[in-house]
């Protein structure tokens, strides 16, 4: 049972908070990549990309993890610049969101990119379900 009486159960907020760090993890990579010096800002942005990928796979886990529809992602080709701008819809019982994505040059990074917008505002609605 992931809601009761319309808040989150304490096994799906426990879900999302696994991940919390993690969101937290990437926002540290993506505001030292900025303030970093000559070569740095190169092994911030890979392990930033890193973060991000991991982000799908972190996605998928907290839906099997709630037994909930797994994510269903939709990924649109930019026709001017060549960049892939994703969105991503979870479909539960008790709620449904769906999210976009920034534009990215490739087709799995704007999926994991989309997915990884859907993780913090997840961990939104936990933390106002408290």
């Amino acid at each position: 049972t992931l809601l009761s009486e319309g808040k989150m159960t304490p096994k799906a907020v426990s879900i999302i908070s696994k991940y919390k760090e993690t969101c937290s993890d990437m926002t540290e990579v993506t505001n030292s990549s900025c303030s970093g010096d000559g070569g740095q800002p190169i092994t911030k942005r890979k392990k930033l990309r890193e973060a991000l990928l991991r982000h799908c796979q972190e996605l998928d886990e907290i839906c099997r993890g709630a037994h909930w529809i797994s994510p269903r992602y939709t990924l649109l080709p930019s026709a001017s610049d060549g960049m892939y701008h994703a969105s991503v819809r979870l479909r539960c019982l008790d709620f449904e969101m769906s999210i976009t994505g920034d534009l990215r040059p490739t087709p799995h990074e704007a999926r994991c990119s989309a997915a990884s917008n859907m993780i913090l505002e997840l961990h939104k609605k936990a933390e106002q379900e408290q």
